[in-house]
């Protein structure tokens, strides 16, 4: 059920569940005039419209409904969809219930029935509040982490080719793919891509042959990947919070000796271990059907559902524009749609699906300048921007 609140008010919308029409209706008329309230009469009903792409400042539910009770709806929306706030309705009998909720962090805030319709706005603002909070800085955390890998990743593209450019591949990888299966939250996932590529610069040859998929590692040579990756963590030390990327990337690898993922944490690893199994294999095969392949063979290394998104983002779109440009007509946010190869032995400069961001572009015109490059180059337009592209 969908109800418009007063002019004003309209970007702060509330979710009200209880399985009691009667109880979500006094709820709705005591926040309406505030705020957009929607309601939903099960746990079910609430998943599926967060699922539709609301998004809720604050959720309040009721403890005590069929197939699935308040507490257990609210832990699954704290995995989803953090920045929410969480309320909780209980009866005296399940104070207990929601004192537990309360210290396993799943709420913010719990009411007792019958709730006077001035506690419940009051709770209500202050969850508000705390969602805009949250909100303010979840997009300032993101919008610097991503400022600074963009600027990391370029710079040392412009610097020195391969592994950056590798780098630049994973973290665009790793949000399409985040996008895809439904994570709401992708930068870490990002990051820790960015953080692995760029870590690899330090490692020996021997290892990297042990990163392929299924390998066994021996002690020494798990210790070196975890100083790399440690390295590649201290390469952006002076940016916050980034705990929960290190736990990523150690879970990847097999190399979390103390384990304190949860559910959530480990699909994100299994994800991340997929993207940079796949962008090592692909330095092997060299096209990504042969890595697919593999990957397909391997069915206990990666989740049934990632793999097949990976296959779809893989998948060939032959209605997908390409054009053939010199190299002076090229613009940044460009792709390569074939390998970009040298005049003389023909050569590979730079590989298909590269992105031309600025320095990349800036390399690739410095080849031109000095040994030449095979014009016209393939490419694919700048994608125009969507929701999914947006960070």
């Amino acid at each position: 059920m969908h109800h418009v609140a007063s002019e004003g008010y309209a970007n702060h919308r509330i979710l009200c569940v209880d399985d009691e029409e009667s109880v979500v209706e006094a709820l709705r008329r005591n926040l309406s005039d505030r705020y957009v309230v929607d309601t939903a009469l099960s746990a079910a009903a609430a998943l599926e419209l967060l699922k539709r792409g609301h998004t809720y400042a604050v959720v309040v539910t009721d403890m005590r409904m069929p197939e699935m009770n308040g507490a257990r709806l609210l832990e699954l929306i704290r995995e989803q969809f953090p920045t929410t706030t969480r309320m909780l309705l209980t009866g005296f009998s399940e104070i207990e219930a929601a004192i537990e909720a309360v210290n396993k962090g799943q709420l913010f805030r719990f009411l007792t029935k019958p709730c006077p319709p001035d506690d419940l706005v009051a709770a209500v603002r202050a969850g508000v509040e705390q969602h805009r909070l949250l909100t303010a800085e979840k997009e300032l955390l993101e919008r610097t982490l991503n400022g600074c890998v963009q600027m990391l990743t370029e710079l040392m593209a412009a610097a020195q080719p391969g592994v950056p450019n590798s780098a630049l591949a994973a973290r665009k990888l790793a949000h399409r793919l985040g996008c895809m299966v439904g994570l709401s939250n992708t930068w870490h996932i990002e990051l820790g891509a960015v953080v692995a590529q760029l870590a690899r610069v330090t490692m020996p040859d021997h290892v990297i042959e042990h990163l392929d998929p299924g390998a066994n590692l021996e002690q020494k040579q798990r210790e070196v990947i975890r100083r790399c990756l440690q390295l590649g963590e201290r390469l952006l030390s002076s940016i916050p919070r980034l705990e929960r990327v290190r736990e990523l990337l150690l879970a990847a690898y097999g190399l979390d000796d103390q384990p304190s993922l949860d559910s959530a944490g480990y699909r994100e690893s299994s994800l991340l271990r997929m993207i940079l199994d796949y962008q090592t294999l692909l330095e092997s095969y060299g096209n990504s059907w042969g890595v697919l392949k593999f990957m397909r063979s391997q069915p206990t290394l990666y989740d049934p559902e990632l793999l097949s998104a990976l296959e779809q983002y893989c998948a060939p779109h032959p209605n997908r524009l390409v054009m053939q440009l010199p190299l002076d007509s090229l613009q940044p946010g460009m792709e390569l749609a074939s390998d970009a190869t040298d005049r003389v032995s023909h050569a590979v400069l730079m590989h298909k699906g590269t992105e031309l961001t600025l320095p990349v572009l800036e390399r690739l015109k410095g080849y031109g300048a000095a040994i030449g490059v095979n014009e016209p180059i393939s490419v694919y337009p700048v994608p125009r921007s969507t929701p999914e592209a947006k960070h």
